[in-house]
């Protein structure tokens, strides 16, 4: 799905912006008359518009059931944001076999964001790459992210991936409350925003999901807006367990 022309592109209209609402994309199915397959679910060229609550996933079963192997309904990234002023709501990316999100317009503003890498691939074609769930590409000057969270389970093989988030350093700050979690299976993620933030991986120790944060005390976004967490920890440091802090427990001043 394309909203506005790559070649054509529109800067959109504050007053007036574009809106998509429940979006939902799936990559899979039955293998005849072609077998499911894309290389981009969702791609925005248009500036101003407003992403409400979506939904894009490489299905992780293929007909009849059995479970997604190998590269099946194969799609290699979710969403790409070319606009600038772009914001999402609610924007949900699973199992591609590149880069969940790129994002590469400016002044884009992301309201909660969950994501989980593929289970099906390997350290060659995947963790060695280089791939994340979310990149900003490294020419944008704003970005603010609210909510960055980014699961794995690594079902086939032990996958190390470096990070789960790419951003230019200088934007770093205005990533709010960014999470990784390691849900079941055998990889690794060594960080969560670039080179900071706690590895996820199995904890012999623990029953379950073991989650990370990267916790920030205070941050204000270039365009004013301000998330005051309550934390007794400086800026943009990180935290094994935001020390007993949750998202839900988080208050948001805008």
């Amino acid at each position: 799905m394309d909203w506005g022309d790559a070649k054509n592109t529109y800067a959109g209209n504050a007053s007036n912006p574009g809106v998509m609402t429940d979006i939902v994309a799936r990559v899979g199915g039955p293998s005849k008359p072609a077998k499911a397959q894309a290389d981009v679910m969702l791609r925005i060229n248009s500036g101003h518009v407003v992403l409400d609550n979506s939904w894009l996933w490489r299905a992780d079963h293929v007909e009849g059931g059995g479970l997604t192997k190998h590269g099946e309904n194969p799609c290699q990234v979710a969403a790409i944001i070319n606009g600038d002023d772009v914001v999402t709501y609610g924007l949900k990316a699973e199992h591609c076999l590149t880069d969940l999100v790129q994002w590469n317009g400016d002044r884009g503003h992301a309201f909660f964001f969950q994501s989980e890498f593929p289970y099906d691939v390997t350290q060659d074609n995947f963790g060695d790459k280089g791939y994340v769930a979310y990149r900003v590409a490294k020419n944008v000057t704003n970005h603010t992210a609210y909510g960055i969270g980014v699961y794995h389970f690594f079902r086939d093989e032990a996958v190390v991936v470096d990070t789960a988030i790419s951003a230019p350093a200088h934007l770093e700050e205005f990533f709010v409350a960014p999470l990784a979690v390691f849900l079941d299976g055998k990889g690794t993620i060594k960080h969560i925003l670039n080179d900071k933030g706690a590895e996820t991986k199995k904890d012999p120790s623990i029953t379950g999901a073991v989650p990370q944060w990267l916790c920030q005390a205070t941050t204000s976004s270039p365009h004013g807006m301000t998330m005051s967490l309550g934390l007794p920890i400086s800026r943009s440091s990180a935290c094994e367990d935001c020390e007993g802090q949750r998202p839900s427990e988080m208050i948001v001043v805008v």
